[in-house]
């Protein structure tokens, strides 16, 4: 198994300007989506200590829903 920071840093690589793009079309306000943005990659960081999803965008995006859902409900 690859080491963490590895498998995070491959990640974040491959998806952060997605995840982005899924935000800003949820979030008007700059720093609001910024702030949201860097609270979703640290969850995904603590989560995939020692857990490796098939689809990591989708687990992304998982994360990303839970994190608006709880700031704006």
């Amino acid at each position: 198994m690859e080491s963490r920071d590895a498998y995070f840093d491959e990640v974040y690589r491959d998806y952060a300007a997605r995840l982005k793009r899924f935000l800003v079309v949820r979030i008007r306000s700059v720093s609001d989506m910024e702030d949201l943005y860097q609270e979703v990659w640290k969850r995904f960081y603590e989560r995939t200590a020692m857990l490796r999803p098939e689809e990591p965008f989708r687990y992304l995006i998982k994360i990303a829903k839970g994190e608006l859902y709880k700031r704006y409900r």
